[in-house]
């Protein structure tokens, strides 16, 4: 959408921001408020929309802790070119972890790791709490808020979320298999290579692996060659399916390696143990052996590269 374009008769497009897993991003301008908001955008007629979808998502974690807040949703013209859009304004967050992670060298130190797990973790069991699954663990899908909540780990895009029970009975989905794999192979779990139903192990493990990432700097399986992406979903499967955890958590924090036992070892309708997961990097952390919890995010700290 073109800039200077005036969404729900109060919000003006600034400039583009980037892509999510569906549509993309702008920086707008509240008009009312002068202050400066997000806005997820798609084509009102693409087909398969995914932004109604997610505004109802959205509306459910409504002034949850660590989830932007949704302001408007409506569909809006481009004053330029005339076609419609379909837009969500929310609250405008920091960088993300993936940014943060390129500032500070493509690897953090163990103390920010375990408090970053301490938080994703805290994300999720909220999120988990409102019968849906995430889907799409990376780290670009966590972004640090802004002025006084920029300690505050917040997680966005829930394009691909969808419900693993009944909100009413709380009857888990059935499991079943033969599915495509979906959100990112890098931090993808296991069953949800091999096509099963995607459930909150499946969120969880894929938090263990994006740890690993952001301690290490790289996968095991990354960097993989094939002719298709399906053959390259399976090269990266087998990998996974190979590597033992003592193998693939070498040079981690040692609070990881508990941590992907415990998830890789979950059943499909298991409830996720949030606190003794959370534990798993609170007493990492408490441990003194990776510095002090006061020391923060190696991002607050002065530039040592």
């Amino acid at each position: 959408m073109q800039q200077g374009t005036v969404c729900g008769e109060r919000y003006q497009v600034q400039k583009k921001l980037g892509e999510g897993s569906f549509g993309q991003v702008y920086l707008m301008l509240d008009l009312k408020t002068g202050k400066n908001v997000a806005a997820k955008m798609e084509p009102a007629n693409v087909r398969g929309p995914q932004l109604p979808y997610e505004k109802k998502l959205y509306e459910a974690f409504f002034g949850e802790f660590g989830f932007p807040n949704l302001k408007w949703f409506g569909v809006s013209v481009d004053q330029y070119s005339r076609k419609k859009f379909s837009v969500l304004v929310c609250d405008l967050l920091g960088s993300s972890l993936e940014d943060l992670f390129n500032k500070c060298g493509r690897r953090f130190t163990p103390m920010t790791v375990l408090l970053i797990g301490e938080q994703v973790i805290a994300r999720l069991q909220t999120l988990h709490k409102f019968h849906y699954v995430h889907r799409d663990i990376k780290p670009d899908n966590f972004l640090i808020g802004r002025d006084a909540a920029s300690k505050t780990i917040h997680i966005i895009d829930f394009g691909l979320s969808k419900r693993y029970r009944d909100p009413k009975t709380y009857r888990h989905a059935e499991y079943s298999e033969g599915h495509d794999m979906t959100g990112t192979p890098r931090y993808a779990s296991i069953n949800n290579h091999l096509g099963a139903e995607q459930s909150r192990r499946d969120d969880m493990e894929s938090v263990g692996y994006m740890l690993v990432y952001l301690a290490l700097g790289k996968l095991p399986w990354q960097g993989l060659q094939a002719d298709t992406p399906k053959k390259k979903h399976r090269k990266i499967a087998e990998v996974k399916l190979q590597i033992k955890v003592p193998d693939l958590c070498r040079g981690c924090p040692w609070p990881l390696r508990k941590y992907l036992d415990l998830t890789r070892s979950m059943r499909y309708e298991d409830q996720p143990d949030y606190q003794q997961l959370i534990e798993c990097f609170s007493r990492g952390i408490d441990s003194g052996d990776f510095g002090d919890r006061r020391d923060g995010f190696d991002w607050e700290r002065p530039r040592r590269w």
